[in-house]
């Protein structure tokens, strides 16, 4: 074969490696040019002085976008500007530039880097009207399995309580799953660590139309004191010892029940062993004076002492 068609052949060969090449490569190139995924849906809150916007269901595709756009229209859902641009990680969007008692309309528009938009989200209008006051007066109580959250009552307005293990920090959605028509709420005791709670009112409004939060509610498992047991009974053993039984705590959160004695000659009460259920077996035979008493234990508290029970008894050999 000639030399100068062999070099044509090898370039040819070459071109073609090109274009296939070339063509493989061209596919992720058209995927950032495709128009990209936004929201879907978007809520809104309005809190004090603040229009709280949220998307949760955001774009899967993050890699691919610049950012988003909130748009907002006023008075009317016709006239959109951009009220800020917002980065792919966030999830929400405080507006604090509006007026009471007017209307306003949101949406969200996804920019890819390539500048292609996605769909716009769904369009939210949100009234301002005036929140009710802010709760005051906020108390607890514990029970015997749970506690309850109590604060003034204001008439007609609706409640949200939020929780947290964080002093400061609280999610945007309330405990609650339906707005409170009451004054308090019941929740499950923590006896582990400290839970935060604060009370907001608000109108009942599909967007909510919310006060301020209340001063913060802190409910530590160290300062509950469970109630003294009552009915403090002994009985004799066959073989020397005393039986101690006692009623059972209604509290249902009490770690242990503490005994405590005093025999003749002693001048104060020695604790003598702890149990978690009211029932305690003391070997000492009580043969001269004794005295018993027991407590109930908290997390980290004692209650005050059941009322003492005063034993003497003779055993024969």
């Amino acid at each position: 074969m000639p030399l100068k068609i062999r070099n044509l052949l090898i370039y040819i060969f070459f071109i073609m490696l090109l274009a296939t090449g070339c063509g493989k490569r061209g596919e992720p190139t058209l995927k950032v040019h495709q128009k990209p995924k936004g929201v879907s849906n978007i809520e809104a809150i309005h809190r004090g002085g603040e229009i709280v916007i949220l998307w949760k269901d955001f774009i899967t595709d993050r890699a691919n976008l610049k950012g988003c756009q909130l748009l907002r229209s006023e008075g009317t859902d016709k006239d959109f500007k951009e009220v800020a641009f917002v980065d792919v990680k966030a999830s929400s969007y405080i507006d604090k530039d509006f007026s009471l008692n007017s209307k306003y309309y949101y949406k969200i528009r996804c920019i890819s880097l390539k500048g292609v938009h996605s769909d716009d989200s769904v369009v939210i209008e949100v009234l301002t009207k005036s929140p009710p006051p802010t709760p005051v007066g906020v108390n607890y109580r514990v029970l015997e399995d749970f506690m309850e959250i109590k604060w003034d009552k204001i008439e007609g307005a609706f409640y949200n309580v939020y929780k947290s293990y964080q002093s400061g920090k609280y999610s945007i959605e309330p405990i609650n799953r339906e707005p409170l028509k009451d004054n308090f709420f019941v929740d499950d005791i923590s006896v582990d660590k400290v839970v935060y709670y604060v009370i907001s009112s608000h109108l009942g409004t599909k967007v909510r139309n919310e006060s301020n939060i209340s001063v913060e509610l802190v409910i530590d498992p160290a300062e509950f004191i469970p109630s003294k047991p009552k009915g403090l009974a002994f009985i004799p053993l066959k073989e020397k010892g005393v039986y101690l039984l006692w009623n059972e705590n209604p509290e249902k959160w009490i770690k242990a029940y503490r005994v405590y004695r005093k025999r003749t000659g002693e001048s104060a009460f020695s604790l003598i062993g702890e149990t978690t259920v009211p029932v305690f077996i003391d070997q000492i035979s009580p043969e001269s004076k004794t005295i018993y008493y027991v407590t109930s234990m908290g997390p980290r508290r004692e209650s005050e002492p059941s009322q003492a029970i005063e034993i003497e008894l003779r055993w024969s050999d």
